[in-house]
């Protein structure tokens, strides 16, 4: 599988077809973001816009000021926001980014249409990427299996993790998010996130709006043959800019129990680099997710305008957006 294997840094994810994905994401943005937008408007209150969530943190990464806050504390399920954790877990043991390893069947987990199914041979690289960049549940369960830990093992090692990064309300039973028992706040989310993004692995990975799977598809009569697909991003906000402040880096979450869930990293465009964190659990909808998102990163790119200004917290602000 010489032909499939490719070094971490040179996975493609540009293609002819690029430009028309690219002006396809910007359309289903304005169809997700005009009718939301129109809503907060009406409201006028950033209290209120916040209802769209069970939970929201922002914060400013350099001085750790919080921007927006409601319920950061509560614990709720937290969906495949748990690939996170899982993919620092797994960079623990040093891959091989070049090995190959065989799909079994007991990887094939979740609902939803299937990339790779069992005999398919793949990477490593391509894997963890799918892992993130698709949010894919099979890769995942790849990823702790190809660890050398069994599932019990792997999962006690999230876990340590959680505790060693200070995460006192985070707790997982699995690695791919499926079960409702794996729960997180917002708080050790930004904790989480702040430490995963900036992992040279999972930020070249999470930063690409579509890449290349390669992989050896299990023929019939047991031959192989050499398939590529491109992957689409599950973050639909990437590189999109909100006053200012240019969306980076994401993860989504989805499932029945956890809603529709995201954290995500942005940069200011002007001036010095500055960066915010942001969680956003429980929303409604796909729309809500994204909408709102939007709109935050919009009234938290104020805030920045006012933390810069002042240098200090801007405590009565966030006090009336507050909620716990």
């Amino acid at each position: 599988m010489n032909s499939a294997v490719r070094p971490f840094s040179t996975i493609s994810f540009v293609n002819p077809r690029y430009l028309r994905m690219r002006f396809l994401s910007l359309l289903v943005i304005l169809l997700f973001l005009l009718p939301a937008r129109t809503s907060a408007a009406g409201k006028g209150d950033t209290a209120q816009l916040l209802d769209r969530a069970r939970a929201v943190l922002v914060v400013e990464e350099e001085h750790g000021s919080t921007l927006v806050a409601k319920s950061p504390s509560l614990e709720l399920p937290i969906a495949s926001l748990t690939k996170l954790l899982t993919a620092l877990v797994f960079l623990e043991t040093h891959p091989i980014w070049e090995r190959e390893i065989t799909v079994k069947l007991t990887d094939i987990v979740g609902p939803g249409k299937k990339v790779l199914l069992a005999g398919d041979r793949v990477t490593l690289v391509n894997l963890f990427t799918l892992m993130l960049v698709r949010s894919d549940n099979t890769a995942a369960t790849a990823i702790g299996r190809e660890s050398g830990m069994s599932k019990d093992e792997f999962v006690a090692a999230m876990n340590r993790k959680a505790e060693s990064m200070g995460l006192a309300h985070t707790a997982v039973v699995e690695p791919t998010g499926l079960d409702g028992k794996n729960r997180s706040t917002a708080l050790d989310l930004v904790r989480l996130s702040n430490v995963a993004f900036q992992n040279p692995y999972i930020a070249a990975a999470l930063e690409r709006p579509s890449f290349t799977l390669t992989f050896l598809k299990k023929a019939v009569h047991g031959s192989r043959k050499l398939v590529k697909k491109r992957i689409a991003s599950t973050n639909l906000l990437l590189g999109e800019t909100f006053k200012g402040l240019r969306v980076g880096l994401g993860k989504t979450g989805t499932s029945d129990e956890a809603g529709y869930s995201y954290v995500l990293r942005a940069q200011t465009l002007e001036g010095r680099p500055r960066f915010v964190l942001a969680v956003f659990l429980a929303t409604p909808s796909q729309r809500d997710r994204f909408a709102l998102a939007a709109d935050v990163l919009s009234f938290a790119a104020l805030q920045m305008d006012y933390l810069q200004r002042d240098q200090t917290t801007p405590s009565t602000v966030v006090k009336s957006v507050a909620a716990d």
